[in-house]
């Protein structure tokens, strides 16, 4: 973007997605499942002026399957517990809007695990781990990481301390403890840690397993409500010295 003097961009992003897929559970907790998804993405901005303002217009036809476990307690402030989730993607057919598609897959995965101590602290533990495979040649599609209190969309990712979309890369790993003291019976203070390594192909060298090159820290307030989860959290990164105060309302979709 230095090159066309602007900094940073105002995009508007649309995605519609179809699925078609069979799952089993068991015993309520553990699931597996697969199927074919069908997506339109229309990603522009206006920022651009007189250069194209249309980054990707395209549909795009994959294949996927996934194994999930959840124990946790509950989703948003979990006291005890375990999720872990892994997901392969194949996308096998693009309209390519860009004339740069091949086939490629996206393989991504997420543990974390909750555990109280002396009635009111709860310590929350996660880890991430992505990459692509393949001759992947559509950037759309990269693992993008900032902000929080989003729903999760594509590879989207919060990651406290930057802004959204501000770390970008077609592979990562994330790492992360939350420590949550419960005031009352539905009020939460808590403070959030998070750290990663992220960019093109880090898994083929030791990018992945060096002193992380992020880091981003938070602390918040929340309360459970009838209409889900309030929060409010302030985070701040020590290497770009920027703050950043979220404020979020109700139920993720």
């Amino acid at each position: 973007m230095s090159t066309l003097g602007i900094s940073s961009l105002n995009v508007d992003y649309f995605d519609l997605s179809n699925q078609i897929y069979l799952q089993t559970i068991f015993a309520q907790k553990f699931s597996i499942g697969g199927g074919v998804e069908l997506k339109y993405l229309k990603i522009k901005s206006e920022t651009l002026g007189s250069t194209n303002p249309i980054f990707d217009k395209s549909n795009y036809l994959s294949l996927y399957g996934y194994m999930k476990f959840d124990s946790f307690d509950q989703k948003y402030f979990p006291k005890k517990g375990v999720f872990f989730n892994s997901e392969v993607k194949s996308f096998v057919h693009s309209s390519d809007y860009t004339n740069t598609f091949k086939n490629f897959s996206i393989v991504k995965g997420e543990f974390s695990m909750a555990q109280t101590f002396f009635e009111k602290l709860v310590l929350k533990l996660n880890t991430e781990v992505g990459f692509a495979i393949g001759e992947k040649s559509v950037n759309v599609f990269d693992f993008a990481l900032g902000g929080f209190g989003f729903a999760s969309l594509n590879n989207f990712k919060p990651f406290l301390g930057y802004d959204f979309v501000s770390l970008l890369g077609d592979s990562y790993i994330k790492g992360g403890a939350t420590l949550d003291c419960v005031l009352l019976k539905k009020h939460h203070i808590n403070f959030t840690a998070n750290y990663t390594n992220i960019g093109t192909n880090i898994f083929e060298d030791a990018t992945w397993v060096s002193k992380p090159q992020y880091s981003g820290y938070g602390f918040g307030y929340g309360i459970e409500s009838l209409i889900g989860p309030i929060e409010i959290k302030h985070s701040w990164s020590p290497e770009t010295r920027k703050h950043y105060t979220w404020f979020t309302v109700g139920f993720y979709f």
